[in-house]
């Protein structure tokens, strides 16, 4: 999910998942499971995640960056 407060796309993902959980989603429901996933995919070898400003212009940037305490 976009994010407008934090860097973009995993700062969205990372508020958007436990708030439909808490919302009464269950864990197994497909938007949280891609979700998952797709952070999964975007994860640093470091176990961190991070993003670039220039995700917000350029789709080859999503998820993509030098892990961040904000964003890990």
């Amino acid at each position: 999910w976009f994010g407008r407060w934090g860097v973009n796309y995993v700062y969205g993902t990372g508020a958007v998942v436990p708030a439909l959980v808490a919302a009464g989603l269950p864990a197994s429901h497909p938007a949280i499971r891609r979700s998952v996933a797709w952070l999964g995919q975007v994860q640093n070898e470091d176990g961190g995640w991070g993003e670039d400003l220039r995700s917000y212009r350029d789709t080859a940037w999503h998820g993509r960056g030098h892990s961040t305490a904000s964003q890990t």
